[in-house]
């Protein structure tokens, strides 16, 4: 804010040649820089592990209908619930128009539909935003934020960019009201295209009720011009009926919140949280468009009660819940320009020069390029191909070694699994979290919890309630950087036996008598193992210097004797993370195992 203020008193003179040549190649900066961020973009391979799942639904539900059971996992209860349902059918609109696109052009084709999504989506804001100021420098300044903060959080191959795309129109709609206008009808099938494609759509519903309720309040008792907007507002909240789920869709969004698994996925997380806890610096811009929005309510002109409270929910509900931020920094992003230029006017009369919003467009540019390049680095996105995010050669060694029974495996996973496996296997969890019970049980195998169950720990009795025969999962958590604890706890079973690892993936099989042959073929020495996972890690280090991948390092490296190494390893860790809370603890917990170890020699 202070660049902003500062420049009109350095370069004040407009008929200035070197300020015009400035503004001039300002200018081709930022038009490159906007085609690098496009180009970029569209080169992103597929990273949303939830996108397979939505697409396998896709394809079930155009060749067979909707489900009355999830036919993709075989952990299911017998007697379905209404999450069931509401998950299975929720977005079939949208997920059979992604299956049509990938079948018409494979992953271009994906590519192509969520560019078109993501640019309607800008259009409608942008088209909104010219509405409320008249500056192109703050325009252009919120956008780029907006941007920044979206492509930050969100992977547009989702439904639930149809959310944002259609609260944008719904928000248009809204603002385009006022005396002797009326306001569009549409709503009526724009409110059941939304309910058919993400269950978004309650947050239009919730708006659509405040808008209705303030706005008659505004109205001091005047039915006569409160009843037409309630009655268009209830329209619009009854068609959002017209779905398989009707109201089911509303009552388990609100359930979901008090899940187990929304304690552990981050997308459940609060924006500080994300900040205090993730380290996502990114949030940041989040924030900006926030407290904008929020001073937009001492600009905005003759203050509606409405605009108010929705401010304060759209506000709320992003900052309570980092999968809700698109509808703040996307929707409200025109509300944000209004406080923008409020408050520079407060603090600027003039005008500001069109140098200065390509300046400061141009850095928020290349920040963006930054977090892209640095992505293309450390997850090989200048590819389309998917074999850095899933376990692609792991699962054609599934299909080609003809591993048999039931898979535990990786819930981030489970989706690609889902649309690599299915119907020849069924998954034991996935990125749906259809069954809080289920999500419990995934966590105590994945953990490897220890409490007696029947005798056993409670990750082997789980995994034998289960009939688990084989276990597919990363071998290091893509959060803390710690080695899986399965993976450590299936390496002194002697009837589990490693079959299969590589950059992405490892494969333990049970020794039991579907699975005898496979061992027998493809089975490891598991000091071999602990070698071989060693090379894998050292390898995906020097590609791609990761804090996360050498507290794996470390841990790997104190597994096998090398504790000297495995110290330099975290060190490493701490050099790229400093302070980093896993690597300080392993740290200092190596450094205890060593202490312990002299003690008993002397």
């Amino acid at each position: 804010m202070v660049v902003l203020v500062l420049f009109p008193a350095f370069f004040g003179r407009k008929d200035c040649t070197i300020i015009k040549a400035m503004e001039r190649s300002l200018k081709t900066v930022l038009l490159i820089g906007m085609l690098a961020f496009a180009l970029l973009s569209a080169l992103k391979p597929i990273g949303d592990p939830d996108f397979w799942w939505h697409l396998r639904t896709g394809e079930y539900i155009l060749h067979h209908g909707f489900p009355d059971r999830d036919p993709f996992a075989y952990t299911n209860p017998n007697i379905a619930e209404p999450r069931e349902r509401v998950i299975i059918s929720g977005y079939w609109l949208a997920q059979i128009l992604y299956y049509a696109a990938f079948s018409a052009a494979g992953a271009g084709g994906i590519i192509l539909l969520r560019a078109i999504v993501v640019a309607l989506m800008y259009w409608s804001v942008l088209g909104r935003m010219k509405k409320f100021v008249a500056d192109r420098t703050v325009m252009l300044l919120v956008l780029c934020l907006s941007l920044l903060s979206f492509f930050s959080y969100f992977k547009p191959e989702r439904p639930q960019t149809f959310s944002f795309l259609f609260f944008s129109v719904l928000l248009g709609m809204i603002e385009s009201g006022g005396p002797g206008k009326r306001r569009s009808w549409l709503i009526v099938p724009l409110m059941v295209l939304w309910a058919n494609m993400h269950g978004g759509v309650i947050v239009g519903d919730a708006v659509l009720g405040l808008f209705a309720v303030f706005f008659s309040i505004g109205q001091r008792g005047d039915l006569k011009k409160a009843l037409p907007v309630l009655l268009w507002a209830g329209a619009g909240i009854a068609a959002s009926l017209l779905n398989p789920n009707t109201y089911h869709l509303f009552t388990v969004a609100f359930a979901m919140q008090n899940q187990v698994f929304s304690r552990f996925i981050t997308e459940y997380f609060s924006s500080y949280a994300a900040f205090t806890e993730n380290g996502d610096v990114q949030v940041v811009f989040y924030w900006i468009l926030l407290a904008l929005t929020i001073a937009s309510l001492f600009f905005s002109k003759g203050r509606p009660l409405w605009r108010t409270a929705v401010v304060l929910f759209v506000g709320s509900i992003s900052f309570l819940y980092i999968r809700n931020i698109a509808f703040l920094s996307v929707g409200l992003a025109p509300l944000a320009a209004v406080g923008l230029e409020g408050l520079l006017k407060l603090s600027a009369p003039r005008r500001l020069p069109s140098g200065l919003a390509r300046l400061t467009a141009v850095v928020l540019l290349l920040i963006s390029l930054w977090h892209y390049s640095k992505e293309a680095v450390a997850e090989g996105s200048m590819r389309r191909e998917v074999d850095d995010y899933y376990p692609v050669s792991a699962t054609d060694f599934i299909r080609s070694a003809g591993i048999s029974g039931n898979m535990f495996n990786s819930y981030g996973w489970g989706g690609y699994l889902i649309w690599r496996l299915y119907p020849d296997y069924q998954v034991f969890i996935d990125g749906r979290g259809i069954y809080e019970s289920i999500f419990t049980q995934y966590l105590i195998i994945a953990r490897g919890e220890t409490d007696l169950v029947a005798g056993l720990p409670a990750w082997k009795a789980s995994l034998d309630a289960f009939q688990v025969d084989f276990v597919i999962m990363p071998d290091y958590e893509p959060i803390t950087g710690q080695l899986q604890p399965l993976m450590l706890k299936l390496m002194r079973e002697e009837k589990w036996c490693p079959v299969y690892i590589d950059t992405a993936a490892f494969i333990f099989v049970k020794d039991s008598s579907v699975n005898h042959d496979i061992i027998a073929r493809y089975g490891c020495n598991k000091q071999l193992f602990k070698e071989k996972l060693l090379r894998t890690l050292l390898y995906r280090s020097a590609a791609a210097p990761d804090f996360r991948i050498y507290i794996a390092i470390g841990e790997s490296l104190w597994y096998l004797g090398r504790y000297e190494e495995a110290e330099q390893a975290y060190g490493r860790s701490l050099q790229l993370a400093p302070g980093n809370a896993t690597a300080l603890s392993d740290l200092k917990a190596l450094h205890d195992y060593l202490a312990s170890q002299r003690t008993r020699a002397h």
